[in-house]
């Protein structure tokens, strides 16, 4: 409505340019001020005659919005048609008789003739005779390319939210299937049996460990993957990856890296940032199709506030940006609209889960960063990951287990606690396989009563998630507090908000996330007992 006012004031001022109009006459002025709030505006107020046939006034940035010279506009009062998008002129085509009554109000898409595409909003009105009838057609054109955009991001992130909510349980469930299946066919594996069946049961631990693949990409779509963030040299982090993707690409692929001049440090988690840039660089491969060029670029780059205000969840400030970009098919504007939608993929069945681009798109947002992609067809696409600055200057530096020792965990006493009977069956058999003496129970209410009557642990093995009246983290309270010397390792498959806050894991807590294998287990374990700090 506001916007339906603004044009009747303008065709009032402007009106008596026009035999029969009824409307007072403007100064010369007057009609240089209207052109000038237009251009300032970034609109165009135009006006033709009743059958579009002559364009009468031109008033604003015609080129601005339609991407074409106004004096083409000015030769032929159709020459807007040509700019709209092919897929909505027959909507607009439609529409048009809707102008002689004043119900036209339309937003479509125009293509720039540098390619560019923007959105618009076109209202139009009739200028009337004494009469009634129609003299002449008015009306203003708006850009609304970042109206537009940061609607498609807000129900893009109540898509993350329904989805999320959905998600958590199932991955919870889930993921304790896989873990109860893993685990045994690993265990199995550890007895002598025939060839054969040994290698069925590695099918079934690879098929486990794919559909584990699946959740963490769907959680990580959610921003509800638990990460465990540092402060990341971008140089050393960018010659790390390069080797890992010289091995992942075929040797048709020419690989470029380019590091840019004094890098920052970033804020990442280092296994998901190598993740997500192993993804981005298959991604590039496979739109290259046989053979092409994968560039992988990192620079300092600075978000400002016009940029960030046009886009939704960005903030303002320093980033250190990572750069795929491969010359394979490009993507045209439709595509790369869904391109962060789960499950999106162009590939054929089978040949993808659609999640690679939504895990890296949650991943950025959950680390407050932003990712955004560039693409053309016939000429390849670029894929963006900004990640904010880290204030420290020094790097943390990756501390890995030198080794995983299995006799280090010998005659330790374990409690563990998980509420789902097939799950705790199967990490106690894992335990019990390292050599330690293992007190299990499924209800947290039992294991908080056994260190009530004296006993003591080594280490606490907690799910997150337990029923009964106390979570797992608010039992590792109690148990820190009653035995200070005691370690906590927490298992789950699903978190959400006991040890992560704002996505990330609390300081000073370890988790192995379900499914797991014998080996995660085990590090998992060896790392909270190597720590001096509870």
């Amino acid at each position: 409505m506001a916007l339906r006012k603004k044009l009747i004031q303008l065709f009032r001022l402007v009106g008596d340019r026009f035999p029969g109009a009824r409307t007072p006459k403007p100064a010369f002025d007057e009609l240089a001020i209207v052109h000038q709030v237009m251009k300032e505006a970034n609109q165009v107020l135009w006006v033709d005659n009743s059958d579009k046939t002559q364009s009468i006034l031109l008033f604003g940035e015609y080129a601005n919005i339609y991407g074409r010279p106004r004096v083409k506009m000015k030769e032929n009062a159709r020459d807007w048609m040509n700019a709209i998008h092919p897929e909505d002129r027959p909507e607009v085509e439609a529409a048009l008789p809707l102008q002689l009554t004043g119900d036209f109000d339309l937003q479509y898409r125009v293509v720039h003739e540098d390619g560019a595409v923007r959105w618009v909003r076109d209202m139009a009105l009739p200028i009337r005779h004494v009469d009634g009838s129609p003299a002449y057609l008015a009306g203003i054109v708006s850009d609304v390319t970042d109206r537009v955009e940061l609607e498609r991001q807000t129900r893009h992130d109540q898509k993350v939210k329904a989805v999320g909510a959905l998600a958590g349980g199932i991955c919870h469930d889930f993921n304790n299937v896989l873990a109860v299946i893993h685990g045994n066919m690993e265990l199995s594996l550890d007895a002598d049996l025939p060839d054969e069946v040994s290698e069925n049961l590695r099918a079934v631990i690879a098929a486990c460990e794919r559909g584990a693949t699946l959740t963490h990409r769907l959680l990580s779509y959610v921003r509800n993957q638990p990460l465990s963030t540092e402060s990341i040299s971008a140089k050393s982090f960018i010659e790390s990856i390069g080797v890992l993707l010289k091995q992942t690409l075929t040797e048709t692929v020419e690989l470029e890296i380019i590091s840019g001049a004094g890098l920052w440090n970033c804020v990442a988690d280092r296994g998901e940032l190598e993740t997500v840039l192993l993804n981005l660089a298959i991604n590039g491969r496979h739109a290259m199709m046989k053979d092409g060029k994968l560039t992988i670029e990192v620079n300092n780059t600075r978000i400002d506030e016009v940029y960030a205000n046009s886009h939704d969840e960005v903030l303002p400030g320093q980033y250190v940006c990572f750069s795929v970009t491969d010359n394979g098919v490009g993507m045209t504007p439709d595509v790369v609209a869904q391109a962060f939608d789960p499950f999106f993929t162009t590939k054929e069945a089978g040949k993808g889960s659609g999640l690679g681009l939504s895990m890296a798109y949650g991943f950025a947002k959950q680390l407050r960063g932003h990712l955004k992609i560039y693409s053309e067809p016939g000429v390849g696409t670029t894929v963006k990951l900004y990640l904010p600055r880290a204030k420290d200057s020094e790097p943390k530096q990756f501390e890995g287990l030198s080794k995983l020792d299995p006799s280090v965990l010998k005659d330790k006493s374990v409690l563990l606690v998980d509420n789902d009977d097939d799950v705790r069956r199967t990490v106690e058999l894992q335990l019990r396989a390292f050599g330690c003496r293992i007190k299990s129970t499924g209800n947290p209410e039992d294991a908080w009563s056994c260190i009530s009557l004296g006993e003591t642990f080594d280490l606490a093995v907690l799910d997150v998630v337990l029923g009964g009246n106390l979570s797992g983290p608010e039992l590792a309270k109690r148990i820190e507090d009653a035995l200070p010397e005691a370690k906590i390792l927490f298992i789950s498959g699903f978190t959400e908000n006991g040890i992560i806050h704002d996505g990330v894991l609390d300081v000073g807590v370890t988790l192995v996330q379900k499914p797991f294998t014998k080996e995660e287990l085990l590090a998992g374990c060896l790392r909270v007992l190597a720590n001096s700090k509870k």
